[in-house]
């Protein structure tokens, strides 16, 4: 997990050392770009419920209390999928936005090389958040054998810690 983890920070660091150079080399960044979508705070607000969710299925799980982890992964499931809409929805709002702009922008570009690169990890995260729900509605996990659960908890608080920097990296 942690090989894997280090990898996607490579992966994601260097994508954003793409857009720090890109900023730092052209001269019309944020020419003719609107604002970054109100909605992205929306994300940031369902990832952090989302991954609070994992820790919380996670704690119940050292207790035993396998029905309150199923809760938790079914919540998180959903906020999962909430994320994706939401997601969604921010770049139909920065399309609108950009409909009628005559100069290509940089910054959109990067705005949505970054959020698609994220919301194709949160969906590919959603694999073995299903797979973790299954195993868990069929009491496949305990105090003593709660592997996929911390995996799947790390794995999501990566990806709200990558979200976090990549919001901060596109508004400021």
């Amino acid at each position: 997990m942690y090989i894997g983890l280090a990898s996607l920070s490579v992966f994601f660091a260097a994508s954003l050392v793409g857009l720090l150079v890109t900023r730092a080399e052209s001269d019309s960044w944020r020419e003719s770009s609107p604002e970054p979508p109100l909605g992205l705070w929306l994300c940031t607000v369902i990832l952090l419920l989302l991954s609070a969710s994992l820790r919380y299925g996670e704690a119940l799980l050292r207790r035993n209390n396998r029905t309150g982890l199923v809760r938790a992964l079914g919540f998180a499931l959903a906020a999962s999928g909430t994320f994706l809409v939401a997601q969604t929805q921010n770049w139909r709002s920065m399309a609108s936005a950009l409909v009628g702009v005559e100069v290509k922008s940089l910054y959109a570009f990067c705005f949505y090389f970054l959020t698609v690169l994220h919301a194709l990890h949160v969906a590919a995260g959603i694999i073995p958040l299903v797979v973790v729900y299954r195993r868990a509605r069929k009491d496949e996990y305990s105090s003593s054998r709660s592997e996929g659960a911390r995996f799947l908890r790390q794995y999501w608080d990566f990806l709200f810690v990558v979200w976090i920097v990549l919001l901060l990296a596109l508004w400021f």
